[in-house]
C-alpha cells in the first residue's frame, strides 16, 4: 500500500462492502467523500499547495499573515473555505466536503401497470368472497325447491329428454346429387353400342403378288398377250 495508510477503491456495486481482502490482510472500508482542496500559499481553493503556480509568499498556513515561524503558534487560525476561526478543512468546517452530484435516476415503470395489477388482484379477491346477499340467498334456497326438483314429474321421475335431429347439411345433398349423376353416366357408357372399327388402309394378302425370281443365265422371255377371238 506504499507510504499512505489508505487507498481509494471504486466499486461497481450500489452497496459498499464493510471489509476487503488486500495484500493478505483484511481492511475496513468506509465511504469516501471528496473534500475541497485548499492552497495555503495563495489562500484559494481548487488546488493544493504543492501544485500552486504562484510564487512562494511564505505566509503562515494558519492565519495567512507574514510573521516568523513559531514552535508553538499562538495566532488565530482562519479557514480558507469559510473564513471561520478554525483550521482549513477540519471537522469544524461545515463546507469542507464537495456537494454531491445528483445522478440521473433510471426511468421507472409507469404506475398504470401497477394499478392494473392491483385492480386484477382486487377483482380476484372480490370474486372469491361471496356477497352478503348471496349468503342470505343460500340460506333461503335450502327451504325452497331447486330447479331440478321442479323438472321432476309427480311420479318423481324426470321427463324423457327430446333429441332433436340436427339440421341437414347442404353439402350432403350436393354429394348425393353427384353420386346419382355419376351412376347415370356409368349406365349410359355400359349400355351404348361399341363403335365400328375403321377400315384398314393396308392391301389384303390376296392382292399382293410376289415377284418371280429369274436366273441370270436364262434368256429374257417376252410373253405377248393372246389374240382376241
Amino acid at each position: 500500500m506504499g507510504l499512505t495508510r489508505s487507498i481509494l477503491i471504486t466499486s461497481g456495486q450500489a452497496t459498499i462492502p464493510r471489509k476487503i481482502v488486500y495484500g493478505g490482510g483484511l481492511h475496513l472500508c468506509t465511504p469516501y467523500t471528496p473534500r475541497v482542496e485548499t492552497c495555503s500559499n495563495c489562500r484559494t481553493i481548487g488546488h493544493r499547495t504543492d501544485v500552486c503556480i504562484q510564487p512562494r509568499t511564505h505566509r503562515c498556513p494558519r492565519c495567512g499573515q507574514l510573521h516568523p515561524k513559531e514552535a508553538n503558534p499562538t495566532c488565530t487560525p482562519v479557514c480558507i473555505i469559510c473564513e471561520g476561526p478554525h483550521l482549513s478543512g477540519t471537522r469544524e468546517c461545515k463546507h469542507r466536503h464537495l456537494p454531491k452530484v445528483a445522478r440521473p435516476k433510471s426511468p421507472r415503470e409507469p404506475r398504470s401497470q401497477e394499478g392494473v395489477d392491483h385492480s386484477l388482484r382486487g377483482a380476484s379477491t372480490k370474486r372469491c368472497e361471496p356477497h352478503a346477499g348471496q349468503r342470505k340467498g343460500q340460506s333461503k334456497s335450502s327451504d325452497q325447491p331447486t330447479w331440478a326438483d321442479k323438472l321432476k314429474t309427480s311420479n318423481g321421475t324426470r321427463p324423457p329428454a327430446t333429441n332433436t335431429p340436427p339440421a341437414p347439411d347442404p353439402r350432403d345433398q350436393e354429394l348425393r346429387a353427384l353420386r346419382v349423376e355419376v351412376s347415370r353416366l356409368t349406365t349410359l357408357l355400359t349400355q351404348s353400342p361399341t363403335p365400328p372399327s375403321p377400315p384398314s388402309q393396308q392391301p389384303s394378302p390376296e392382292q399382293v403378288t410376289p415377284p418371280t425370281a429369274q436366273s441370270p443365265n436364262s434368256p429374257a422371255t417376252h410373253s405377248s398377250p393372246p389374240p382376241p377371238p
